[in-house]
């Protein structure tokens, strides 16, 4: 037999006159240049099918990226979605009690609560049926005072006619 040649082994049999025949010595014995050839095109279909995967593996992180940022993105949307309709029913109608309390400090005891703000049963609801009382409680003592005066000025009408 030949020299080895190489770190790994293999034995060029050229010198003996065999030029076709390379050994690969390991446990299953001496290869053919067939053998070689052979196990060379399992591994380009294994390296095919590594490609296949691989390519096929890029397909779903990409997709998946995609699924994730629509999904991020239509939840971001109906945040600030929500984030608009629940701040307008909370501003609407604390805007209401503002304009009912300025009307009531200018005089106008005319304002009433809209009773839509009054049905719900919420903060909100709160504040607008303490308005709702202090609008008929300030009526009452406008009232009252209207009679009081009434009175007296009709006491000293009597009391005018009768001196």
């Amino acid at each position: 037999m030949g020299a080895a040649v190489g770190v790994f082994g293999i034995v060029n049999l050229k010198s003996v006159g065999k030029a076709d025949t390379f050994l690969y010595e390991n446990n299953t014995g001496p290869k053919t240049f067939e053998m070689y050839v052979g196990e060379l095109a399992a591994h380009k279909e294994k390296i095919a099918m590594a490609e296949g995967i691989s390519r096929s593996t890029v397909m779903l992180v990409r997709s998946t990226t995609l699924f994730t940022l629509i999904a991020l993105g239509l939840a971001s949307f109906a945040s600030i979605l929500l984030g608009l309709l629940l701040s307008r029913s909370i501003a609407r109608p604390l805007g209401q009690a503002v304009d009912i309390a300025g009307a009531i400090a200018g005089g106008d005891l005319r304002s009433e609560v809209d009773k839509s703000y009054i049905a719900r049963r919420d903060e909100t609801w709160t504040l607008a049926q303490a308005l709702s009382g202090m609008v008929a409680s300030l009526r009452n003592v406008v009232v009252s005072f209207i009679s009081s005066s009434n009175s007296v000025s009709s006491g000293s009408l009597e009391i005018s006619s009768t001196a």
